[in-house]
C-alpha cells in the first residue's frame, strides 16, 4: 500500500470522528435551544403572574391571596435563576463541542492535504522512473542501431 493510500485511510478515520463531533454539536445546540425556550417560557409566565398580582392588588386586599401570588412569583424567580444557570452551562458545553468539531475538521484537512502532497510526490516519482526507462530504451535502441551500423560498415 502506498503512503498516500495510508494517509487517505487516516483521513477517512478522521472524517468519521469529525462527523461524530458534528453530530454531538448538533445535539448540544438542539438541547441548548430547548433550554433557552424553556427559560423564555418561565420569564413569560413570570410576567403574566406579576400582571395578575398587580390586578389582584387593585381589586383585592386579601393578604392570603397576595401572599400566595408572591410565593409563587418567588418560586418562579428561583426556577428562572436555576434555568439561567442551566443555559449558561449548556452554552459552555456547546462551545466546547464546537471547538472540538473545528479541531476535527482541521485534522481531516491536514490528512487530506498530506495525502494529496504525497500522492503528487508519488506521481512525480513515477513519471521520473517512466522517463528514465523511456530514455534507457531509446538509448539502447540507438546503441543497437549504431552497433549494427558499425558491424555492417566493418563487413
Amino acid at each position: 500500500m502506498k503512503r498516500s493510500e495510508r494517509f487517505r485511510k487516516f483521513s477517512e478515520i478522521s472524517s468519521g470522528l469529525e462527523n461524530n463531533a458534528g453530530a454531538e454539536l448538533a445535539a448540544a445546540r438542539s438541547q441548548l435551544d430547548g433550554q433557552k425556550r424553556q427559560l423564555q417560557e418561565l420569564k413569560t409566565y413570570l410576567g403574566e403572574y406579576q400582571h395578575q398580582l398587580q390586578a389582584k392588588l387593585n381589586i383585592s386586599d386579601s393578604a392570603l391571596v397576595i401572599n400566595g401570588y408572591q410565593q409563587f412569583i418567588s418560586s418562579l424567580n428561583g426556577a428562572i435563576a436555576l434555568q439561567t444557570e442551566i443555559v449558561k452551562k449548556s452554552e459552555a458545553t456547546t462551545e466546547g463541542l464546537r471547538e472540538n468539531w473545528i479541531e476535527k475538521r482541521r485534522e481531516v484537512s491536514k490528512f487530506d492535504q498530506a495525502a494529496e502532497n504525497i500522492r503528487n510526490e508519488e506521481i512525480a516519482f513515477d513519471k521520473k522512473i517512466e522517463q528514465s526507462e523511456s530514455d534507457d530504451l531509446v538509448l539502447n535502441r540507438f546503441r543497437q542501431a549504431k552497433l549494427l551500423s558499425d558491424l555492417e560498415a566493418a563487413n
